[in-house]
């Protein structure tokens, strides 16, 4: 089996999803499991690359505080995946919906992920093949406990059989919830939407000290040349006395350089200096630029940095963030349209404590 043979190398993807998972990461190869196995049990708790009975792959303590549950509504057992050999593009032994069976056609595939209070769960990577002619996806989508989007990607076209090419997704940095849903749309495919295959599922688990946290406005963003639009997001904890916190963008075109900006106060200017998106700041907005501050989105369309609460960006200098400040956030960064223009992610804000 080839996992994300298409992007790099498979030792080097696996040092990359062991720095992304904190340490702890669990694949599903989907080697050898039923329809049954899917419901009682399959990546549930791993403990280990032997755990209940399956063979996994992971790193550190896998994925001890975490179970899934697969399907075709809304992350139950409610319609189920199915296991099959191969035959979707050049991926073996993946799970796909069923058309067949008294829930007839199936509109969603997916599978939730739930972990232990005081953990939270992680999405690093899957793989989608197709076992017939090359169809296009409604939409690919992940979502957190609240229902809120994390990511999303519209009109994913799947490439026919016969060809080597799945299609990939990593995230670079991984989403993170309490409860993740994977929801895969199978909508309008009919007959189709059998020849749909989920493999190499790799997910993690952390602590929850490290959280997703703040408010998102102005979204969605501006659709970049990667045809979905970009998300701004925090990461860390909310109070000053921590000063734990970093700034991560996702959903960015592939290797695009861009940087973070932060503000006191919210705003929503269309177009600014010829921009293709919304800048969603307001007032005194600084700008990380120092040494290392700007980013380059790279093959997985992500970047972030760790900042210091004391030392906010201004137009005069940095600052200290305070107790009982909101600062908001968001990310420019260059694009295409087709010729070379910018853009802008959607926006957070932060109450700080």
């Amino acid at each position: 089996m080839q996992l994300h043979s298409r992007l790099t190398t498979c030792s080097a993807l696996l040092a990359l999803i062991t720095t992304l998972a904190t340490g702890q990461t669990t694949t599903l190869p989907f080697d050898g499991v039923s329809y049954l196995s899917l419901i009682h049990g399959y990546g549930d708790r791993v403990t280990g690359a032997s755990s209940g009975g399956f063979s996994y792959t992971g790193t550190g303590s896998f994925t001890p505080n975490v179970e899934l549950a697969f399907g075709t509504l809304e992350g139950t057992t409610t319609g189920y995946l199915y296991p099959w050999g191969g035959g979707y593009n050049d991926l073996q032994n993946i799970v796909y919906a069923s058309v067949s069976g008294a829930l007839g056609v199936q509109s969603e595939m997916n599978v939730t992920l739930t972990a232990d209070p005081g953990q939270r769960a992680t999405l690093q990577a899957f793989d989608i093949g197709n076992w017939g002619v090359a169809i296009t996806l409604p939409y690919v989508r992940v979502t957190n406990q609240n229902g809120v989007v994390l990511f999303e990607q519209l009109n994913v076209a799947l490439n026919e059989n016969i060809s080597p090419l799945e299609r990939n997704f990593v995230f670079n940095p991984p989403l993170v919830g309490q409860i993740l849903t994977l929801r895969i749309s199978v909508e309008g495919l009919a007959g189709n939407s059998d020849n749909v295959g989920l493999d190499n599922l790799t997910f993690g688990q952390q602590a929850a000290t490290t959280i997703e946290i703040g408010s998102s406005y102005c979204t969605p963003a501006v659709p970049n040349s990667g045809t979905w639009p970009a998300r701004m997001r925090l990461w860390g904890q909310p109070t000053v006395a921590a000063n734990d916190l970093r700034l991560v963008a996702t959903s960015l075109p592939h290797a695009s350089f861009g940087f973070f900006l932060a503000s006191r106060t919210q705003g929503n200017v269309a177009n600014p200096g010829g921009s293709q998106g919304n800048l969603c700041l307001g007032g005194a907005i600084g700008r990380y630029v120092g040494p290392g501050q700007i980013k380059n989105s790279g093959p997985f369309g992500g970047f972030d940095l760790r900042i210091s609460l004391t030392a906010m960006p201004s137009p005069t200098g940095v600052v200290a963030a305070q107790a009982g400040q909101t600062w908001n956030f968001t990310t420019w960064f260059r694009d295409a349209n087709p010729s070379s223009t910018s853009n802008f992610t959607d926006a957070v804000s932060l109450l700080l404590q």
